[in-house]
């Protein structure tokens, strides 16, 4: 007989091991951010050591406008419209290229603590549930057993946990 179960109305089920999950997963994140940009540093090291230097290099940008003017042909306004392109002032390469790169790692970062976030609770539920079910089997109340829902992990655990205390119950009987 299957229990109905319902969404949990709490996001931090075990603080310690969804706050172990999520510390470890942006302190990884956040050790690729420092790993990449240092290697972003040394590429730019060495080329400017091989006497490229990357620093001095500007980059301009052209920009398409588009220019409306109101012209009478035989006293009808119609309007004339024409392209020019005009260059943007230049700038170089890091200016062009840091920023972007910042704002993504922040990003990822952030989107990365979230998604990390929201998995622990999908692991820390079932975590929660077992254990809570091996605490009253253990206190004597032996009709217990673990039900999870659809999107939980460990379920295989579950699963064995269950058969155990199935056995358990056959051989208290017996």
């Amino acid at each position: 007989m299957k229990k109905k179960l319902t969404r949990r109305r709490r996001l931090i089920l075990d603080s310690g091991l969804q706050y172990r999950m999520v510390t470890r997963l942006v302190v990884s994140v956040v050790a690729a951010v420092v790993l990449f940009s240092t290697l972003f540093v040394i590429y730019y090291w060495v080329s400017y050591m091989s006497g490229d230097n990357l620093f001095k290099e500007y980059v301009v940008v052209y920009k398409q406008v588009q220019t409306v003017k109101t012209v009478k042909v035989d006293g009808v306004p119609l309007e004339q419209r024409y392209y020019e392109t005009l260059a943007q002032p230049p700038t170089t390469r890091l200016q062009l290229i840091l920023p972007a790169l910042l704002v993504n790692n922040l990003l990822i970062m952030f989107a990365l603590a979230g998604m990390a976030f929201l998995y622990s609770h999908k692991l820390a539920g079932p975590v929660y549930r077992i254990k809570g079910v091996i605490n009253r089997s253990l206190a004597g109340d032996a009709d217990q057993r673990i039900y999870l829902r659809e999107g939980d992990e460990l379920k295989d655990l579950a699963e064995k946990v269950n058969a155990l205390l199935e056995r358990l119950d056959r051989f208290g009987t017996a």
